[in-house]
């Protein structure tokens, strides 16, 4: 009896993202091979740093839930136009500590002034395709169905996972 391999292409639904994945598969379902090839989805994760001066640890969250060479790294910082970056008293000292954190994980920084934050925030997440949004807790704690920032994103951007740290 000779016996077939070859790649069979699934979808699977987490978190309510598709994802496409290739099996080696023999067909008489013995394994070819004992290895599965992942053609998992690019991972768009945004950090925000929106009125968080600690900062590094958000980014490193992000860092962490890049899985790929080809996954991408945003770090976003939005304030009212009125505001300061980060709440420092000089906006540039506040744009070098940002840069320099971000730089260190290959991130890429961006840093908007607008009217409403959160709006801003979640169009910035719909142009980039974001997959992943990384939050710092709230001050009045509770998880992300609490959170005030996650509650809004979430009718944005619905599909994103967010991650609350």
């Amino acid at each position: 009896m000779s016996l077939m391999c070859g790649y069979v292409k699934y979808r699977t639904l987490y978190s309510g993202l598709m994802y496409d994945d290739y099996d080696i598969i023999m067909i008489d379902k013995k394994l070819c091979t004992g290895r599965s090839l992942s053609m998992s989805k690019l991972k768009n994760v945004m950090v925000c740093v929106t009125q968080q001066k600690n900062c590094e640890r958000l980014i490193m969250a992000g860092y962490e839930r890049i899985t790929k060479d080809k996954d991408n790294l945003f770090v976003i910082n939005v304030v009212n136009e009125k505001d300061n970056f980060l709440h420092t008293s000089t906006d540039g000292e506040a744009l070098e500590y940002l840069f320099g954190v971000s730089s260190t994980v290959g991130a890429s920084l961006t840093v908007i002034r607008a009217k409403d934050v959160i709006a801003a925030m979640g169009e910035f997440a719909k142009e980039n395709k974001i997959t992943h949004i990384v939050l710092g807790a709230s001050p009045h704690g509770g998880g992300e169905d609490d959170h005030p920032i996650a509650k809004r994103l979430k009718d944005i951007v619905p599909k994103s996972e967010f991650i609350i740290v």
